[in-house]
């Protein structure tokens, strides 16, 4: 991961076009006690998406 290489996250941000923001924002959500691991943050991603579709009304 670029973090563990020293890069910071505005760096990461410009590598991969996006705002420092949302890179933060990303880091937070899906960092667990192990740190950020990909596959787990791809598997809470998964599992926010499918609890937010849970959650909807329609009328």
């Amino acid at each position: 991961m670029l973090l563990k290489k020293g890069i910071s996250q505005k760096e990461i941000a410009r590598a991969v076009n996006a705002s420092q923001s949302t890179i933060s924002n990303k880091l937070k959500r899906n960092t667990g006690g192990r740190g950020y691991r990909y596959k787990q943050a791809q598997q809470l991603a998964a599992n926010r998406r499918k609890k937010a579709s849970l959650n909807r009304t329609y009328p």
